[in-house]
């Protein structure tokens, strides 16, 4: 199972998936790529996506967080080798998380491979896309949340709308 994270600049998107690695980091490794090279509390940290795709692939059973999935990931010829985080990492037991601003950021095939997402306040165009793609009415509420808020949606559960907590 992969996570899409989306959602507009100081949403809280990044507090959230620092704070999701942090907890999992209890009982599996954390692998992140970010280009920023931010404090994350895990087991390793690159801005450099063949490294980061060397240690993934020598490794099994990891979270592997994709910060900046935009810029980090691409698209077209450039995301053809990243494609690997949404398609095959699962057979080494990972699980890839893809943070990003905007839905349209990552290809359609990334974003197909995601079963659960943290939508924070987005775009009416993000809301159609996601809506279109799960099936999920809830997540025409992207326009209007408020800061901090997130549409949450696991397979086979019904969404909820959420708050973060510090």
């Amino acid at each position: 199972m992969h996570t899409l994270i989306s959602g507009q600049s100081f949403s809280g998107k990044t507090f959230l998936a620092k704070t999701l690695c942090a907890r999992f980091r209890k009982f599996r490794n954390c692998i992140v790529l970010d280009p920023f090279l931010d404090d994350w509390d895990c087991d390793f940290k690159t801005n450099d996506s063949d490294e980061f795709l060397t240690i993934a692939k020598k490794n099994r059973n990891c979270c592997l967080f994709i910060d900046e999935s935009g810029s980090s990931i691409g698209r077209g010829n450039d995301a053809v080798r990243l494609h690997w985080l949404a398609t095959q990492a699962r057979h080494w037991g990972h699980r890839s998380y893809f943070i990003l601003q905007r839905i349209t950021q990552i290809e359609p095939l990334i974003r197909s491979q995601c079963s659960e997402f943290f939508a924070f306040r987005g775009s009416a165009n993000d809301a159609k896309i996601l809506i279109d793609e799960t099936g999920d009415a809830a997540f025409e509420n992207l326009p209007h949340l408020p800061r901090f808020c997130f549409v949450h949606k696991k397979p086979f559960e019904p969404s909820k709308i959420q708050k973060l907590r510090a």
